[in-house]
């Protein structure tokens, strides 16, 4: 007997795709939310171009300053960084009602397969993310982390959609105060979830920070920017005060060199042009699939989308910014070493140059970087003074700011609580103390969370 051929009844195609933004800022300005609309336009642009009768919607809602929830008929959710610790509004109704919409993305995920919701995380929301799920813990810096900076791919990144396009190492522009550590990756496993990638290559030597993650079906996030462009780095790290900060620690060849990467393809364009589009397309094509829609290819490197308009980098005057007449600014280094009557020029990593070599206003200084940079003793000399590592071309950085003593409140916690990183030494009394401080001093991101 034949039996007629079994088929899932299509569902009516749907007219509309819908896209949530959560703007995390807490009413700050911020370059952050226009980046993600440059992004989203241009994916709405690829969505009408294939589908021209299917509308797009874009909804906007501000959770922290106005309590505005996430609608739960949206099919995209993209979700910011923003300022400020991710304890500090424990407790308030708004934020259990962002848990709830965390589990439910997951639920209707189970439920609906690739066809669901799907949400991906930034910076302060992925730093939630890993609260809720409880699969790591969230801890301030001794300092605030800032720059263009490398990303190591794991195993599984290398493998996974988001990561993939970029083999084993991508390059991301950080803003942050707390960093991520200690994921037990067991019971991220358990609920469906996976380390994508890390602050080092062997999970130490550079930091110890998980930057981005497969929490659960439907939830994926990162700890950097993605959505970073240009005119948003340069608008950031060309503010007088952080210009001078920067090179009055790291010397001005050092800065002017990370302005010029801006240009490179392959860094930090690279992951604009991927990382967000790839994923919004990636979840768009289950959608299709499932709705009659024409699925969308893969995305491309665009340089001037990523530009947006603005000059090549290279060509940014600073004018404004630093008196080209005077006499280049001595790094904190050559400072130290001046007050104690032993004047000299300092490498970028602290040391002194090799006999012959240049100090850090001049070229030569490069090569001494390039081999400190490789490792040795050189290298963890630099780290010792607060200086972060040199690699492959690419320099890494962080800035001090007032989140020095939430650090120093909290070493004090942990030296009499116990263990680092164990959920039953104390760790509450520790972020309590922590947030506390970090309220008080923290500055606001005004780029990006």
């Amino acid at each position: 007997m034949n039996h007629p051929k079994l088929h899932h009844p299509k569902a009516r195609p749907h007219q509309t795709l819908r896209l949530c933004l959560c703007d995390m800022n807490n009413g700050h300005p911020n370059q952050a939310m226009r980046c993600f609309r440059v992004i989203i336009d241009a994916f709405f642009a690829a969505v009408r171009r294939h589908n021209p009768g299917l509308a797009c919607e874009l909804v906007v809602v501000e959770p922290r300053n106005k309590h505005e929830l996430p609608p739960r008929d949206c099919d995209l959710y993209l979700s910011s960084g923003g300022p400020g610790t991710p304890y500090e509004h424990d407790g308030e109704p708004w934020l259990d009602e962002m848990y709830s919409f965390y589990d439910w993305v997951v639920e209707r995920r189970l439920q609906l397969g690739p066809g669901g919701p799907s949400l991906l995380g930034v910076c302060y929301t992925y730093e939630l993310l890993v609260r809720h799920f409880r699969v790591g813990g969230v801890e301030p810096l001794s300092e605030r982390k800032f720059g263009v900076m490398p990303v190591y791919m794991t195993d599984h990144g290398q493998a996974h959609p988001l990561t993939e396009p970029f083999g084993d190492r991508l390059f991301a522009f950080e803003h942050r105060n707390w960093e991520a550590i200690d994921v037990d990756e067991g019971s991220l496993r358990a609920i469906g979830g996976r380390v994508l990638a890390r602050e080092s290559r062997d999970g130490v030597s550079k930091g110890r920070a998980i930057l981005a993650l497969h929490f659960a079906p439907g939830v994926e996030g990162t700890q950097f920017h993605p959505e970073a462009d240009r005119p948003g780095v340069i608008a950031w790290v060309s503010k007088r005060e952080q210009a001078q900060a920067f090179v009055k620690a790291y010397g001005r060849l050092t800065y002017d060199r990370m302005i010029r990467t801006l240009d490179d393809p392959q860094r930090l364009a690279k992951t604009f042009a991927f990382m967000i589009p790839g994923w919004l397309r990636r979840q768009f094509n289950d959608l299709a699939s499932r709705r009659g829609w024409l699925a969308l290819p893969p995305p491309e490197l665009d340089m001037d989308a990523f530009a947006g308009g603005a000059p090549p980098a290279a060509t940014v005057r600073h004018d404004d910014i630093f008196d080209e007449d005077a006499a280049p600014l001595a790094s904190s280094a050559d400072a130290r070493r001046a007050a104690r009557g032993r004047p000299g020029p300092r490498s970028v990593l602290g040391r002194r140059p090799p006999r012959g070599r240049a100090g850090p206003c001049c070229p030569g200084a490069l090569r001494s970087i390039d081999r400190a940079g490789r490792g040795g003793p050189r290298r963890r000399a630099g780290r010792a003074l607060g200086q972060t590592h040199h690699e492959e071309g690419i320099r890494s950085w962080t800035f001090a700011s007032g989140s020095s003593s939430a650090w120093r409140t909290t070493s004090r916690a942990r030296s009499s609580s116990g263990r680092r990183g164990n959920p039953a030494s104390g760790r509450s009394s520790r972020r309590s103390a922590a947030c506390a401080s970090a309220t008080s001093a923290r500055t606001t991101c005004s780029s990006t969370g």
